[in-house]
């Protein structure tokens, strides 16, 4: 009986290791993770901002322009801004 527990804890021990070692490396791939889509979202927007000063850019008939303002407005979306023209805040029924 001594043996069968004996036996049974080193077996939690293992895979309590097993975890936290896991662990571990999760949480190391995770902050390299993040760095690197930092990085990319700042090279992202510096080659937005790069494309949005092209002569092509001003013109409303380019492609360029149409993808630029498509980018603009999914970017001012991400960010969770107010579209301009909306309503800016919903009255509560009852106060006035």
């Amino acid at each position: 009986m001594a043996d069968r527990l004996e036996k049974q804890w080193e077996y939690r021990d293992a895979a309590m290791d097993a975890c936290r070692t896991t662990l571990e490396i999760l949480a190391l791939m995770s902050v390299e993770l993040m760095s690197r889509i930092k990085t990319l979202e700042q090279q992202a927007v510096e080659t937005f901002d790069a494309a949005k000063q092209l002569p092509e850019a001003s013109d409303p008939q380019s492609d360029l322009s149409h993808v630029i303002r498509q980018l603009h407005r999914a970017r001012r979306a991400s960010y969770g801004r107010a579209r301009p023209g909306g309503p800016k805040r919903r009255r509560r029924p009852g106060k006035r």
